[in-house]
């Protein structure tokens, strides 16, 4: 799982047209996770960055992978069960404090016809480092993010759709 936190945004909300869904409507780490657990049977691992490092903002992270680090510094990815990695792929679903955090998450330089924000990653960490992969994104609400590592080029899979379709309740 790649989890990404680009350190730029796409730009001001002048580059972000409506996105469909109910901005006014913030959702609770608890919701979101209960929402994706009745779509599809899975309980997602929580995680969270720490409000005392500077200039991030406290986000509440949901994902079927945790990475664990081994004994010689390497980083292995771990998920909940082979059925998930292979109904969903890579993903992460953030849940922001407020929409503002969020929005200055998103990456991408507009979003497409498709509704989805691409950006194109390169970890410099991590058991895929230094190997180029796109990301799409989607916002839910006025505070989630829905970040999902395609496994090829920049165009989605039936696991982008199945992920879509779970979270479909917070439209």
């Amino acid at each position: 799982m790649l989890l990404v936190w680009s350190s730029s945004g796409c730009g001001g909300e002048a580059d972000r047209p409506a996105r469909g869904s109910d901005e006014t409507r913030s959702y609770t780490v608890e919701e979101v996770r209960a929402a994706f657990s009745k779509a599809t049977g899975y309980d997602l691992l929580r995680a969270s960055s720490s409000a005392a490092i500077p200039g991030v903002k406290t986000v509440q992270v949901l994902s079927s992978a945790r990475f664990i680090e081994l004994h010689d510094g390497t980083l292995r990815l771990e998920y909940i069960s082979e059925a998930i990695k292979q109904a969903y792929g890579e993903f992460a679903i953030f849940v922001f404090k407020d929409q503002a955090a969020r929005d200055d998450r998103i990456a991408g330089d507009a979003r497409g016809p498709d509704g989805i924000y691409w950006s194109r990653e390169l970890p410099e960490r991590g058991p895929n480092a230094f190997s180029v992969y796109w990301v799409a994104q989607e916002p839910y609400g006025s505070n989630v993010l829905l970040t999902w590592t395609s496994p090829g080029e920049k165009e989605t899979t039936d696991q982008w759709t199945r992920l879509r379709k779970a979270l479909a309740s917070l439209r």
